[in-house]
C-alpha cells in the first residue's frame, strides 16, 4: 500500500508540473479523493500531509490552485 501511495504521489507531482488553469478543478477533486485513499493507512495521514506540503512549495502550484484545493479539503472534511 505504501509504494502505491509513492507511486500515486510521483504521478501526481508530474501533473501538477504539467497543470493548466483549466485542469485546477479536476486536480483539485483527484487530491480530495487521494486524502480518503491515504487515510487507510495507518501513516498515511502523515504522508497526504507531507505530500500537501510538497505541492505547496512546488513552483507549479500557484496561490489560487493552493486555495482551491484548502477550501475543498476543509468542506469535504465536514
Amino acid at each position: 500500500m505504501t509504494k502505491c501511495q509513492q507511486m500515486y504521489i510521483h504521478c501526481m507531482n508530474q501533473k501538477l508540473y504539467h497543470l493548466s488553469g483549466a485542469d485546477h478543478e479536476d486536480f483539485v477533486s483527484i487530491v480530495c479523493s487521494a486524502r480518503n485513499a491515504y487515510e487507510i493507512n495507518p501513516n498515511g495521514a502523515q504522508q497526504f500531509k507531507e505530500w500537501l506540503q510538497s505541492i505547496r512549495k512546488s513552483k507549479s502550484c500557484k496561490k489560487d490552485l493552493w486555495q482551491q484545493i484548502q477550501t475543498a479539503l476543509q468542506n469535504n472534511s465536514k
